[in-house]
């Protein structure tokens, strides 16, 4: 008997979620030698992006960046159940007639497929916002808006009053 597949693309908090609620439901029904899950992220972490502002109020010099970022980057492999396989891998297309995602350099059959892949910031038309703006959806996000912070302070403090 061939095994059904699963495919959950994104690893975010939705993502995250469908695949435990995937795993421990076909586990429950007894199914779980009947299907494969397979979680896909271009990402081998998981961004926590509640703690976001935590990383972009940080002093400078407070701690190492790659300490700055384990604060918001957690390895999916261990958030995701044992059984799911996990794909690190940029989608590219979804090809519905034959059941596949396209990733860069492979394909991936799917019987069940759920899109949680996540959000883009919406500038609403603001000319000049999205080259202009500081957003907050990644650590580099996080750590660019950082930055700014500690170059204003900087420059505020070498100023002199007129």
């Amino acid at each position: 008997m061939l095994r059904k597949q699963v495919v959950i693309l994104g690893g975010g908090f939705a993502g995250l979620r469908a695949t435990r609620e995937a795993a421990r439901g076909l586990a429950r029904l007894a199914l779980a030698d009947r299907y494969d899950v397979a979680l896909v992220e271009r990402n081998i972490y998981h961004t926590f992006t509640p703690l976001l502002h935590e990383l972009a109020t940080t002093l400078e010099d407070s701690t190492a960046y790659a300490a700055l970022r384990s604060i918001v980057s957690l390895p999916l492999a261990e958030l995701v159940p044992p059984r799911v396989r996990l794909v690190a891998a940029e989608v590219t297309g979804v090809h519905l007639p034959t059941r596949t995602v396209r990733l860069r350099g492979e394909e991936i059959h799917f019987d069940y497929l759920i899109f949680a892949l996540g959000s883009e910031p919406s500038f609403f038309g603001t000319p000049g916002a999205a080259r202009n703006a500081l957003t907050l959806k990644s650590a580099e996000d996080a750590l660019r808006i950082r930055d700014a912070v500690v170059a204003l302070t900087v420059s505020l403090r070498t100023r002199r009053p007129a």
